[in-house]
Order: C-alpha cells, then structure tokens, then sequence
C-alpha cells in the first residue's frame, strides 16, 4: 500500500492552522491527552504519572513535524526516529489511530476559530503520512495492515 500524500495546498493549511495554535500549545496538549485517555483509557499506561513534561515534548514534536512538512526527507527521518523510541514505551500500530482521533479532536477545540473544511482535511492526510511513516518505520512487518 503506497502511503498517503500531502500537497503543497494542504501544507499550508496545516502550517497556517498551526501557527494560530502554537501561542495555544500548552492548551493543546492538555486537550489531546485529556480526549485520548478519556477516549482509551488502555493507553495511559504508556505514560508517565506526572504529564507536564510529556505536554511539552507533544507541542515541541508537533512544531518540528509541522515545519517538517516543507523537508519531507527530514521529517520522515524525525518521525521514523520517534516511531522507533515509542515502540520501545509500547506503542502499537493500531494506537496510531486512536492518536489521531485525539489530535484532530483537540485541534478542532483549540486552533482559534476553530478549523475550516480544508485545514480539517489537511491536518487529517497530514495526519495519515505521519503515521504511516511512523509504523513503517517501528512495526516494518505490519506496515501494509496498520495505517
């Protein structure tokens, strides 16, 4: 299965959209993991007891990934290299999913004026390309069935 794709168009959107929430990102992050641990439960395991400073590595790897989009080679290089630091916390392929919903939940409550249309979809193929190539990168052999 050929991963997902990302055009300029949407990079941009996921860019502009970003920048209207990083003076937010501490708000951010405490909504994605309040929606993911309230959404499934079965992952706060993986977490640390004491979130604060795991809110603040989420903000800061969302900025790098965001400016990422512009050097997809570089991305995909920071990316691969978090996906195999999470494999070792325990992180699963089908966990990428249920990330996701958290992020585009707590993106649409927190991005001031919420989220057009055409931001909404780019953060969700932006979304898809990340975790595609984050499972290819830590779970090879499951790459095809997972994203």
């Amino acid at each position: 299965m050929m991963p997902p794709t990302v055009t300029p168009a949407q990079i941009r959107a996921v860019q502009a959209s970003f920048a209207r929430v990083f003076p937010r990102k501490a708000a951010l992050s405490e909504h994605f993991y309040d929606l993911l641990f309230g959404q499934f439960p079965e992952l706060r395991p993986l977490f640390p007891d004491d979130m604060r400073a795991q809110r603040g590595k989420l903000a800061d790897m969302l900025a790098l990934i965001v400016r990422g989009l512009n050097a997809p080679d570089h991305g995909a290089s920071a990316a691969s290299d978090l996906a195999r630091r999470h494999r070792d916390y325990g992180v699963l392929p089908a966990h990428y999913a249920m990330l996701g919903t958290a992020l585009i939940g707590a993106l649409k409550a927190t991005v001031p004026g919420g989220l057009t249309d055409e931001e909404l979809g780019a953060w969700q193929a932006a979304y898809g390309l990340l975790a595609s190539v984050m499972i290819a990168a830590a779970h090879p052999e499951e790459a095809d069935s997972a994203a």
